[in-house]
């Protein structure tokens, strides 16, 4: 499809809109895909195999089921060596898999709380899963904590905004006023971003609990 009328077709009402390649950026070129390839990717965007409908009826069961089951194959994090953190992302950012959940970074978090929240491990600039705003609502003054963190419930690995109000007693429940909203990016981190917004009435302190199974 092509022409401004076909694009406003298929952009109207759509709450992602298609992905379309341009001569520029030659996708279809560098994943070697033809028409109606459903190309499958790793972690990395690196390209896996392809599946055209095609050749491949998705109304016959059985290939429905085989195209099902090579996207849950790629969308599955392996773990060999149960450290909580992903094969290949630990292969991606440190070449191989000798990092552990408590190894410290360049921007000195430990690998379970960038890969928890999305950071880099090699990065020294953006060095905090948590980050604050102050405006004004209705007339209100109010703050606002964000925090990323990973999309659904990856290798058992949780995480917890905690409230404080002195420092020492801390709590994961909303403080009263506050609300939470949550936010896909969709920029391929594999996180959503929480936002909890309260009125600046008092004081209060905000931390990120991140742990692993044992």
């Amino acid at each position: 499809m092509s022409g401004s009328l076909t694009d406003a077709a298929m952009f109207n009402g759509k709450p992602l809109p298609w992905v379309r390649d341009k001569v520029a950026v030659g996708a279809q070129s560098k994943l070697q895909a033809v028409y109606r390839d459903v190309v499958i990717l790793d972690a990395l965007n690196q390209r896996v195999t392809a599946y055209n409908l095609t050749n491949n009826n998705l109304g016959d069961p059985i290939k429905m089921a085989e195209l099902r089951s090579l996207l849950v194959t790629q969308a599955t994090l392996i773990d060999a060596d149960h450290d909580a953190l992903p094969d290949q992302w630990e292969t991606q950012h440190f070449g191989n898999r000798s990092a552990t959940a408590e190894t410290l970074t360049r921007s000195g978090l430990s690998t379970l709380v960038c890969f928890a929240t999305g950071l880099s491990p090699n990065s020294t600039t953006n060095t905090s899963p948590l980050a604050l705003e102050l405006g004004t609502a209705e007339n209100t003054s109010r703050v606002s904590f964000f925090q990323r963190q990973r999309l659904g419930k990856v290798l058992g690995i949780q995480t917890q905004t905690r409230f404080s109000s002195d420092l020492q007693t801390w709590s994961d429940l909303l403080p009263a006023g506050a609300v939470l909203t949550r936010q896909n990016p969709y920029d391929g981190t594999g996180t959503e971003i929480i936002t909890v917004t309260s009125p600046r009435e008092e004081r209060r302190f905000v931390k990120l609990h991140v742990t692993a199974p044992q």
